[in-house]
């Protein structure tokens, strides 16, 4: 592989990244901070449960390619994650507090919360090639062993810092 290739590809998933960073920051600044907060901790018991319920292989109807596979168990994923954003939506909205105004620092943060939660998912949790094609340097990142555990424990601390009972 050449550079002029590499930087290709390096632009192409910028500008991708970029574009799922706005769709996070909308979600955020939509959901409000005591939601995002729910949305971010749903992924925890969502990665628990999908990756231990033991039906997924028997709730694959459509088999025929990659993408097909992987919608089907980003589907399952989903139904985990929405039951638990539900749950976590009444717990949230009635006991936690954010200690501040409304900043844009802590909005873009939990953006960038939003989005690596979802990259993690979708390049760890549902691997999939195809998804390895689109997001190939970056996608190493999210599905490396090495970073996985910091991935996911570093939103934790931020939500634990600035939210109080």
């Amino acid at each position: 592989m050449n550079f002029a290739s590499i930087l290709s590809n390096l632009r192409g998933e910028l500008i991708l990244l970029i574009l799922l960073f706005i769709v996070c920051f909308v979600i955020t600044y939509l959901l409000g901070r005591g939601k995002t907060v729910a949305f971010i901790l749903s992924f925890y018991p969502a990665i628990f449960l999908y990756s231990q319920f033991p039906f997924s292989d028997k709730l694959i109807f459509f088999k025929d390619t990659d993408w097909q596979i992987f919608l089907n168990k980003l589907g399952i994923f989903l139904i985990f994650f929405l039951i638990t954003f539900l749950i976590l939506c009444n717990i949230t909205g009635r006991t936690m507090v954010y200690t501040s105004n409304r900043g844009i620092t802590k909005m873009i943060l939990l953006s960038l919360f939003v989005l690596s939660m979802i990259l993690v998912t979708v390049n760890r949790v549902i691997p999939s090639e195809k998804i390895s094609e689109l997001l190939p340097i970056t996608g190493g990142i999210f599905a490396s062993q090495n970073y996985f555990f910091w991935l996911l424990t570093i939103p934790i601390i931020f939500i634990v810092l600035f939210v109080r009972k």
